[in-house]
C-alpha cells in the first residue's frame, strides 16, 4: 500500500501504545457519539423545549450526515496535509463539538453543534486506516492487519453500548447546581465525550510523530474531496427529507438529490481532467494500482 505520509520518525514502544490508546478512544468516541443520544432524547426535548420547533429529529440525523461527509473528505486532507495534522484537527473539532453540545441552550444550537461534532468524528474515522497501516506505527504485516480490526471492534462495541451509557449518565451523573440540574443531566453525556476526546488528543499530540505530505499540496484533490463530501451530504439530506419530512416529489427533496448528482458529476469531470493532465491524486493511484 502506498504511503500517504512521509518523513515520520521511528516510534518507541511506549509511543506506539499511547497512539493506539488515543486512536481507540477516538474510535470509541465516534461510535458513542452517534448512538448515545437515542434513548435520552425525551429528557433533551423537554429541557430545550424541542417539540415546538420539530428539530429534535435532527439531533441524531445531523451528526450522521456530517460524519459521512467528513469521512469522505478526510482522505483528500491527509494526502495534502499529512496524517498527524488532520487527525489532531479532527480530535480538536470533536472536542469542541462535544463541549458546545453540552452547553447548548436551544434545540437549534444543539443540532448545529452536533453537526460540528460529526465533522470531527468523521475526519478521525476516515483517516484511521491510513494512520494504522503506516510503517512507523505498525512495523510488520500482522500489526497492519490486526490494529484496524481491533479499532473497528472498539467502534462497534461503543456504538451498541451508547444508549445504555446515555441512560446511566442521565440517571446517576452528579448534579452541579445551577449549571446542571436534575432536568439537564443529559449534558453529562457530552461532557464525558469531551473528556474522552481531550485524553485522546493529549496522547496523540505527545506521541504521534510529525510527518509531511507525500507530495506537494495541490488544489484538485481538495476540491474533489469537497465535491464528494457535498454530494454525500446532499444525498443523505434528500433521502431524509423524502422519507420523513417532505414527499419524494417535493421541491426540497428533488433539489437536494439533483444537487448531489450535480456535485458527483463535477467530481467525475475533475477526475477526468486530472487523468488528462497527468495529475492523479494518491487515492486515484491506489485505485488504479
Amino acid at each position: 500500500m502506498p504511503r500517504l505520509v512521509a518523513g515520520a520518525r521511528a516510534m518507541s514502544g511506549p509511543e506506539r501504545v499511547a497512539v493506539l490508546i488515543g486512536l481507540a478512544l477516538l474510535m470509541g468516541l465516534a461510535g458513542l457519539a452517534g448512538s448515545v443520544v437515542g434513548d435520552i432524547m425525551p429528557e433533551i426535548i423537554v429541557d430545550l423545549n424541542g417539540y415546538a420547533s420539530g428539530l429534535y429529529v435532527w439531533v441524531v440525523t445531523a451528526h450522521l450526515f456530517t460524519f459521512m461527509a467528513a469521512a469522505v473528505m478526510s482522505l483528500s486532507l491527509i494526502e495534502q496535509f499529512g496524517g498527524r495534522r488532520v487527525l489532531l484537527a479532527g480530535a480538536v473539532v470533536a472536542l469542541a463539538g462535544a463541549v458546545l453540545c453540552g452547553a447548548a441552550q436551544t434545540i437549534q444550537q444543539l443540532v448545529a453543534f452536533r453537526m460540528l461534532q460529526g465533522v470531527g468524528a468523521g475526519v478521525c474515522f476516515g483517516i484511521f486506516p491510513q494512520i494504522t497501516r503506516t510503517g512507523y506505527l505498525a512495523p510488520n504485516l500482522l500489526a497492519r492487519q490486526s490494529i484496524p480490526t481491533v479499532l473497528v471492534v472498539v467502534l462497534v462495541i461503543a456504538g451498541f453500548s451508547g444508549p445504555q451509557v446515555g441512560v446511566w449518565l442521565v440517571a446517576h451523573a452528579p448534579l452541579v447546581v445551577p449549571l446542571i440540574t436534575n432536568a439537564s443531566r443529559w449534558r453529562w453525556v457530552f461532557y464525558v465525550q469531551a473528556l474522552v476526546a481531550m485524553v485522546a488528543l493529549i496522547l496523540l499530540w505527545s506521541a504521534l510523530p510529525r510527518d509531511r505530505p507525500a507530495a506537494p499540496p495541490r488544489w484538485t484533490p481538495i476540491v474533489r474531496g469537497a465535491l464528494a463530501a457535498g454530494a454525500c451530504f446532499l444525498a443523505l439530506l434528500g433521502s431524509a427529507w423524502g422519507q420523513y419530512i417532505y414527499s419524494w416529489q417535493s421541491w426540497p427533496t428533488l433539489g437536494a438529490l439533483v444537487g448531489a448528482a450535480a456535485l458527483a458529476a463535477l467530481n467525475l469531470a475533475l477526475g477526468r481532467f486530472e487523468r488528462r493532465t497527468g495529475g492523479l491524486s494518491q487515492p486515484a493511484r491506489r485505485i488504479r494500482e
